[in-house]
């Protein structure tokens, strides 16, 4: 739990930065100022490769911190 507490975190920290250079990059291309369409394609795609990271990463600590206490 802790873990994975932290990596959310460090994930967040990833994607709030994410999401406002698309805002800005949408709204410099359509003049719109507003939520970019958080359903296209390339958005789910990054954000499940932004999840699948993450969770990779907590398995791997976990394993780590198993390898650690035999």
């Amino acid at each position: 739990m802790p873990i994975g507490w932290v990596m959310f975190w460090r994930l967040v920290g990833l994607v709030i930065p994410f999401f406002i250079i698309v805002g800005a990059v949408d709204w410099y291309q359509t003049g719109k100022f507003g939520r970019p369409g958080s359903e296209t394609a390339i958005l789910i795609i990054i954000m499940n490769c932004l999840f699948g990271g993450m969770y990779w990463r907590i398995g791997v600590h976990m394993k780590w911190v198993a390898d650690r206490a035999k």
